[in-house]
């Protein structure tokens, strides 16, 4: 064999071995958190029950169950799930196989819930000072709403608000989310949740064996047509439903490729709600795309504190006295869409006049009151 075929036939194999050698970071590519989520040499916590809880301070300890990757074979295929792990380190009197680390439940406001996660035996309380006074992220120290009622029992925590209601199931774990009409909105997800013969990522997180740094991996339910929105200057379809999101800042020289100069780690979502990461460490949304029931907020933190707000229900809406606010940068007509809850689609079409813009025709035949406050952003 000649080098140059021998050269080639070596490149070749190592590319086969090495996959990932041929989709090397470099320097600006955003970080993907969920890898660190992939790889068997890693630890695992999974949120497992709660060893403690003051419904007084809303703080209390989460019991993390260790496991490890395995593998399995099955139909000339090998499947990677988990196994429960044992404690390896030394002295192991020092470190607890299933660690209860500290976790917090406070209320912004009455549709607005925080949860708080520590991967390490740090208290909350010193978590808290250090990211509010010196946050870029947050306007100032965080509300505290003490509207909503506590009870607890042996079997669970409720808390109950006027919007509505938070449901922390003590063994096996599990936060849920209601409005205010009791609907289900989201929930966490634990391992064999739901049950499936694939492997998704639970509510847990890994102790990385490069540096021994944490990642955490929030799940969550997603519904079967629940639909995702947000995330800042994306470019990629308007519902992120089923797509993986790396929430880092990267010029995309243009808008047709997935980064993004201006990523906020908020979405939306059509179930009513809306979630919040405080953090600027590099975060990976996976809206279903590697699992479609489940949503995984992937953060490369090892705090993980989440803001959680219950939408206002459109039933509740005062639909008589709508008030448009068009923005267009030229003078084009405008097209768009309005509905009315149990109603039907209905088009909307504004025309340009001057520096403001007026419908062409009421969609509602006069039902509705409509006050067309618009301007014009030409330059």
């Amino acid at each position: 064999m000649q080098p140059e075929s021998m050269a080639r036939t070596f490149v070749l194999s190592m590319l086969l071995v090495f996959p990932t050698l041929a989709h090397a970071q470099v320097l600006g590519d955003p970080a993907d958190v969920s890898q660190d989520f992939q790889k068997l040499e890693n630890v695992y916590f999974i949120g497992s029950r709660v060893s403690s809880f003051d419904p007084s301070t809303g703080q209390g300890t989460l019991q993390w169950d260790r496991y490890l990757r395995n593998t399995t074979l099955s139909f000339n295929k090998i499947d990677v799930g988990f196994t429960r792990g044992r404690a390896t380190e030394f002295p192991g009197a020092e470190y607890d196989q299933d660690p209860s680390l500290p976790f917090a439940i406070t209320f912004v406001s009455p549709r607005t819930i925080r949860l708080r996660f520590s991967t390490r035996q740090v208290p909350l309380s010193e978590n808290q000072a250090l990211r509010e006074g010196q946050s870029l992220m947050l306007a100032g120290p965080v509300p505290k709403d003490s509207s909503w009622r506590v009870e607890q029992n042996e079997r669970e925590i409720v808390y109950t608000g006027a919007h509505g209601r938070v449901r922390i199931i003590k063994q096996p774990w599990h936060v849920e989310i209601y409005d205010e009409r009791g609907r289900l909105l989201t929930r966490t997800q634990n391992i064999g949740d739901p049950a499936t013969f694939i492997t998704p990522i639970p509510f847990s997180f890994v102790r990385r064996a490069s540096d021994l740094s944490r990642r955490i991996a929030a799940t969550f339910e997603l519904q079967h047509d629940e639909k995702i929105f947000g995330c800042g200057e994306s470019f990629t379809r308007f519902n992120k439903r089923g797509q993986r999101v790396l929430v880092s800042t990267r010029d995309g020289m243009g808008a047709q490729n997935e980064y993004m100069y201006k990523p906020i780690p908020f979405f939306l979502s059509s179930n009513g709600y809306g979630m919040f990461v405080h953090t600027s460490a590099p975060l990976t949304f996976d809206f279903g795309k590697n699992y479609d029931a489940h949503n995984v907020i992937y953060s490369g933190d090892e705090n993980l504190d989440l803001y959680l707000k219950v939408a206002q229900s459109t039933s509740a809406m005062d639909w008589d006295n709508v008030e448009l606010r068009v923005f267009s940068t030229d003078a084009a007509p405008v097209t768009g869409f309005f509905t009315r809850p149990n109603s039907e689609l209905q088009t909307l079409t504004l025309l340009p006049r001057a520096r403001s813009f007026a419908l062409r025709e009421d969609p509602q035949n006069g039902k509705v009151r409509w006050e067309i406050t618009t301007r014009s952003l030409r330059r």
